[in-house]
């Protein structure tokens, strides 16, 4: 499912923060998060309000063999320097080179976008400054620990409409009002850029996708995970993710639906995806959630 790629010009850095360092980048988790403006996100599968999800980052690369950059990989913006995505997106040589995050995007095809004569700031395109790759990506398996901080070369702007940071689930009993164990069962918004028929599309969509360990995920993916809290598996009612939507997010509100957290992160998942039955992988955030803390600097 993933496109995968490092850029030559980027500095790989496998940061791990204890003690104080720790607790000041904890304190880089911005208060006001997860929140959009007033939209109707019932539609299932359907294209996305443009305030839906204002957290979305799309991550642009070019090939040797192309003269302009082409969006190939995702990931969701975490506070004003950070994005968070897959390691998947940044570990095949052979794959774009990443040139920039943008941010604020919500169909690639016009500019601005607007929506009842009310029209979006132009979206920000962000050179990236850093890509920390979890130390164990593809350790002990091929597709464990599938998860990368971006640092970007600039504060984004944030917007309180347009450019929003999403909330992280650090305690999700505390900070959502249910425990990952809760997760299951849910149904859970993903995003992607594909029409229903998986083609690939350019407007940002929105699908409903039940996050359940059904048969066909554990069964195919999830036994070779050391720890079976280190995915989430979201679909299985012909509904998925599918090719380009690595790093796509995967969603929850809290209790009192005023807060969306990222759970999960877009991995990988069948080919050919969709089919009835079966379920994608996603990296569960809050399993990683130390990490990406201990990771996070002014």
């Amino acid at each position: 499912m993933g496109r995968l790629n490092l850029a030559e010009t980027l500095v790989v850095v496998l940061v791990v923060a204890t003690g104080s360092e720790a607790q000041e980048s904890l304190g880089l988790l911005p208060p006001r998060c997860g929140m959009s403006g007033l939209t109707n996100r019932i539609i299932d599968g359907g294209y996305a309000d443009p305030l839906a999800w204002p957290w979305v980052a799309l991550l642009y690369g070019i090939q040797p063999s192309e003269p302009v950059s082409s969006r190939y990989c995702n990931g969701v913006l975490i506070n004003d320097r950070y994005v968070l995505s897959v390691g998947n997106c940044f570990a095949n040589p052979v794959a774009p080179k990443l040139e920039f995050v943008r941010l604020g995007e919500h169909s690639l095809d016009t500019d601005p976008d607007c929506q009842q004569n009310l029209c979006a700031p132009t979206p920000q395109d962000i050179p990236v400054e850093q890509v920390i790759v979890h130390p164990q990506y593809r350790s002990p398996c091929r597709t464990c620990n599938d998860i990368a901080l971006l640092r970007l070369a600039r504060p984004a702007t944030l917007h309180p409409l347009h450019v929003v940071p999403i909330c992280l689930p650090v305690d999700p009993l505390k900070d959502m009002g249910f425990s990952e164990e809760e997760f299951q069962g849910k149904f859970a918004y993903a995003t992607t850029l594909n029409s229903p028929s998986f083609e690939r599309g350019t407007t940002l969509r929105q699908i409903l996708l039940p996050i359940e360990e059904g048969d066909f995920c554990l069964s195919m993916f999830k036994r070779d995970f050391p720890d079976p809290r280190m995915a989430l598996c979201a679909g299985g009612q012909g509904k998925d993710t599918c090719g380009g939507d690595s790093g796509m997010p995967l969603m929850l509100a809290n209790s009192p639906a005023t807060k969306v957290f990222v759970v999960g992160l877009s991995s990988f998942g069948p080919v050919p995806c969709g089919r009835n039955g079966t379920q994608s992988v996603y990296t569960n955030v809050h399993y990683y959630a130390q990490w990406i803390i201990d990771n996070l600097r002014p």
